[in-house]
């Protein structure tokens, strides 16, 4: 079992049941150094033997489109089937931890914690992942982004603005320029300028 990070927005719609899926870069950095040069093939579940034990593994298979190269990268979170949990922003207190996400109002002499720093035994959220897939960042279609677990803000219905400073009226019509305002907030506006490779991971949630 591997931790995974979201954002508070993104645990938001998780626990709502909105968010289905995650896009992930890690991994894939020799690829994203020249993403439009490689093409993916597939991708494949191997079988392999580790100083005797038998291990599974799942990796995407790229050939670079002039030199004829193939790299094959190996998915860093395990398997279908394997389970993820959720690191999210918390504090730990006398009485027990707090979630952020949950709109938590902490005592005073307490403050949030980021994500990147929860231990295990703090996790509430538990995925299994259902589905892998392998594609370029700008594929995202509007329902892939529905899914991704943009927020519609009503009544404007307008799709969430998750760039700092801006208001609901600077909501988008459609989700999936929701979901680049998200990817540019968290990765930056290069990242999504690159449309490098991204590991599309679809999971159901196992507990919360």
């Amino acid at each position: 079992m591997k931790p995974i990070p979201f954002s508070t927005d993104m645990v938001k719609a998780i626990l709502s049941g909105q968010k289905t899926v995650t896009r992930r870069l890690n991994g894939l950095e020799k690829i994203n150094s020249e993403p439009g040069a490689w093409l993916n093939i597939g991708i494949t579940r191997i079988t392999i033997i580790i100083k005797g034990k038998i291990t599974q593994k799942i990796r995407a298979n790229f050939v670079h489109r002039v030199s004829g190269e193939v790299v094959y990268v190996n998915f860093p979170y395990g398997i279908i089937d394997s389970w993820l949990w959720v690191r999210e922003s918390f504090c730990k207190t006398e009485s027990g931890y707090l979630y952020k996400a949950d709109g938590s109002t902490l005592p005073d002499g307490y403050r949030w914690k980021s994500g990147r720093f929860m231990p295990k035994e703090a996790a509430r959220i538990h995925l299994q992942i259902s589905n892998l897939d392998c594609q370029r960042l700008h594929n995202i279609s509007d329902n892939d982004a529905v899914c991704e677990g943009v927020e519609l803000l009503f009544p404007q219905h307008l799709y969430k603005n998750y760039m700092p400073g801006t208001e609901p009226h600077e909501g988008f019509s459609y989700p999936s320029s929701s979901f680049e305002s998200l990817w540019r907030h968290i990765n930056g506006s290069d990242s999504w300028q690159h449309n490098p490779w991204v590991w599309v991971i679809k999971f159901t949630v196992i507990t919360k």
